[in-house]
This record gives C-alpha cells, structure tokens and sequence, in this order.
C-alpha cells in the first residue's frame, strides 16, 4: 500500500468534496494541481505507462456525458476523474467509480421517495468519489 498516493489522492477529493458540498462546484485549479502532482509522482516512482491513458477513460466519459447531457453531469465531475486516473490504475478506478454511482444512486432515490425532490436536483459526486475511493483503499488495498 502506498501511503504517499493514497494520501495525494485522498487530500485532492477532500478538498473538491468540500467545495462541491458547500458550492456545487469544485476548483479547476485544484483539480489541475492534483492531477499534475499524481503525473509527477507516477514519474518519480517509475509507474507511468499507458495504462495511465486507460485510466483516464472514465474521466473521459464523464466528459462526454456532461456534454451529451447538456451538463446533468458536471464538466468537474470529468476533470475530477481525470485527476483521479492520474492515480489510479483502470482495477482501481472501476470500483471506485461503481461504488460512488451507487452511493449516488442509492441518496438519489432516498431524496425522490422520501424528501420528494424532483429528478433535476444536483447532487454533489465528488463526496461519493471520495467514499469509493477510502473503501476501495481500506477493502482492496
């Protein structure tokens, strides 16, 4: 287990987590800087390759959904993705992405049945990014 990068990656979401929390936006800048200290640190302990560029697919995807549906998924969502792939390898990544839409998913249907809020109300995703990711880190390792 490598501290440093879980410490790296955990940090980046915290942030994002908070700011998405209290402003349903993240910080581009931030995010930027995350992501450029995973590619750093990939560099410096010999693990990039191109399984980074496989690992920025989900990230990808997510942009292309937030521009498929007309931003129903934020842009950040995406860059948030792009930053973590910096980190994460695709095994590391699926997980941590399906445990997040689940979560998600799971408040989603919580607020619509109980709090009857309609299907257009935002849900902040970087919080279920962050909890993914901590699960995956404490039960996958």
């Amino acid at each position: 287990m490598d501290f440093f990068k879980i410490a790296l990656a955990v940090n980046g979401l915290a942030i994002n987590s908070i700011l998405d929390l209290r402003r349903k936006r993240i910080s581009l800048l931030v995010t930027i800087f995350y992501g450029l200290l995973g590619v750093g640190y990939q560099i410096a302990t010999d693990k990039i390759g191109g399984w980074m560029v496989v690992s920025l697919l989900p990230g990808l995807l997510a942009l292309f959904l937030a521009k498929l549906t007309k931003e129903k998924i934020g842009y950040g969502d995406g860059f948030i993705l792009l930053a973590l792939g910096c980190y994460l390898n695709i095994e590391e990544m699926v997980p941590v992405c399906m445990v997040a839409v689940c979560f998600a998913g799971i408040l989603a249907l919580i607020l619509l049945v109980f709090f009857h809020k309609n299907r257009d109300y935002a849900i902040p995703f970087v919080p279920f990014l962050l909890c993914g990711y901590v699960l995956e880190v404490l039960l996958w390792g």
